[in-house]
């Protein structure tokens, strides 16, 4: 049972690093970077994601009229990445 837990947690680590990584990935620039009328749109701000990012919020996020959440909460978690500065610059521009 134990080694079941072990491996569930080192999958979701190495998930989480992979996720990490496309984020870091992601154009740092406030040039790229929607406005908000953009991400009011929920597809435009669903594509805003790295792919690995939105796969995972479609897993945890299922059921009808989910788009917007994923969006707002993926957005709030690349926010919180070491490019945080970066975000909260573009945001207030």
């Amino acid at each position: 049972m134990q080694d079941s837990k072990s491996e569930a947690m080192r999958i979701i680590r190495t998930a989480a690093k992979l996720i990490r990584s496309d984020i870091k990935s992601v154009d740092a620039s406030c040039e790229s970077y929607p406005y908000k009328e953009q991400m009011a749109d929920s597809e435009a701000a669903l594509n805003y994601l790295p792919v690995t990012l939105q796969e995972f919020l479609q897993v945890l996020f299922t059921g009808k009229n989910t788009e917007m959440k994923r969006a707002s909460i993926g957005q709030a978690i690349i926010q919180g990445t070491p490019q945080e500065l970066f975000w909260h610059l573009c945001n207030l521009g």
